[in-house]
This record gives structure tokens, C-alpha cells and sequence, in this order.
């Protein structure tokens, strides 16, 4: 699964990195709407390596939502969960 690592999350897109030494190989964003998983973003197996701003993807996430992220960069796997209230308070949901 990776270490936990945040991501930039707002009203209009999430990036995954704002460093511009990072290198994005690997990205998935999911969420629980419905009570099933929905996709978002996805790399679809394919070979990514994209620089900031490029780490960065337009979307308009949901509030009152569990969202789940996997993503590689630099050569190391993270992930973070986190959760959307209806105030736009993005919460960690990552344990530890």
C-alpha cells in the first residue's frame, strides 16, 4: 500500500504533487458514492510520468464522501483516504 501521503484537494481539482522535482508514474482516485466504488482518475495501467502542473486533474469532487488514493511517486508508493464535508473540510481519514 505505500506510505501515506497527502494530496491537494479542492472544489475544482486534486494534485498529487505541486513539487516540480516529483515525478507521477502511478495515480487512482476512488470514491464510496453510492455505496460503491466509483473511479475518477486513473493512470489505466498505462505509463505515466508527469511533472507539476501535470500531477494536477480536474474534478469536481463530492461532498459527503469517503475518497481513497493510490499513487506512485519518485519510485515510491503512497496512498491517503480522506473524507469531504458539506463545509468543504477535506479530513485525513489515514490512520497513524
Amino acid at each position: 500500500m505505500g506510505e501515506s501521503r497527502w494530496i491537494s484537494v479542492d472544489k475544482e481539482r486534486v494534485c498529487f504533487s505541486i513539487d516540480k522535482n516529483d515525478v507521477l508514474t502511478t495515480y487512482y482516485l476512488s470514491s464510496n458514492e453510492d455505496g460503491q466504488k466509483l473511479i475518477i482518475a486513473s493512470d489505466t495501467r498505462k505509463p505515466t510520468s508527469y511533472v507539476y502542473p501535470n500531477t494536477c486533474f480536474s474534478t469536481q469532487l463530492k461532498t459527503g464522501y469517503i475518497y481513497y488514493t493510490l499513487y506512485m511517486i519518485n519510485n515510491v508508493s503512497y496512498h491517503y483516504e480522506f473524507f469531504i464535508d458539506n463545509n468543504w473540510n477535506v479530513v485525513n481519514l489515514n490512520k497513524g
